[in-house]
């Protein structure tokens, strides 16, 4: 079963990514305050993202346990949870610099 879901991570790894950068698009277009109220349109990509991480992380710790190259998934890993990792990043250098 871990196979199948291995092979099917890799077609959809993707997806976190291109929603978000369609999201961010759609925010992009709107002028003003109404950037600010539609900061939950960004959500279910990182949501996404996040889940998508997880499962490429276990799927990882999975394979190195079995002595599999792992190369290939690891990066597939890091393309779904980037945008999870990039406002985690963001957040962490926001909190300890502040605004630049």
């Amino acid at each position: 079963m871990l196979s199948r879901l291995r092979s099917t991570y890799f077609y959809i790894c993707w997806i976190p990514l291109a929603i978000y950068l369609v999201s961010d698009f759609y925010i992009s277009a709107s002028t003003g305050w109404g950037q600010w109220a539609m900061g939950v349109v960004v959500l279910p990509p990182l949501l996404l993202s996040a889940a998508f991480l997880l499962t490429g992380a276990l799927m990882v710790s999975d394979g190195i346990g079995k002595k599999e190259p792992v190369l290939k998934l690891l990066l597939a890993t890091l393309v779904a949870g980037s945008v999870f990792i990039w406002f985690f990043l963001r957040s962490v250098i926001l909190e300890y610099y502040g605004p630049v």
